[in-house]
């Protein structure tokens, strides 16, 4: 596992939603008040062919894109890393469904979950405004 900085020109660009938005206002808060105090935690990122599929966080990466944030994020590199990241996370994806569990096996599913959700609008869910 390794960690790298994305500027939100590079999430915007380079990163792929997986899961769809469903945000809140009380969400959006909570990640800004994360951010500010410097206790935000990083998402989690799966590369593949160029790009980052989210595997954890695509709040905090929507939110980070639409405040034009530049946050650190934890790029998972094995199947070890998965598991680590599974532990750590609250809001655990569900790998029940990946068989065999492999890392191919958890991008492929990241896969299936960007062609629906990677292009989503983080500006249609932001609270910003308000």
């Amino acid at each position: 596992m390794r960690t790298i900085e994305l500027t939100h020109h590079q999430l915007n660009d380079l990163v792929w939603f997986t899961d769809p938005l469903i945000h809140s206002p009380e969400k959006e808060d909570e990640i800004c008040s994360r951010f500010e105090k410097g206790a935000l935690s990083p998402p989690c990122l799966v590369e593949h062919d160029g790009h980052f599929l989210v595997f954890n966080g695509n709040h905090r990466v929507s939110v980070a894109r639409s405040y034009q944030w530049t946050i650190s994020c934890k790029i998972l590199e094995n199947i070890e890393d998965i598991v680590h990241a599974q532990s750590e996370e609250m809001d655990n994806r569900d790998l029940s469904m990946v068989s065999p569990l492999t890392l191919e096996g958890v991008v492929d599913e990241l896969l299936k979950g960007a062609e629906q959700h990677r292009y989503q609008d983080p500006e249609r869910y932001s609270f910003r405004a308000f």
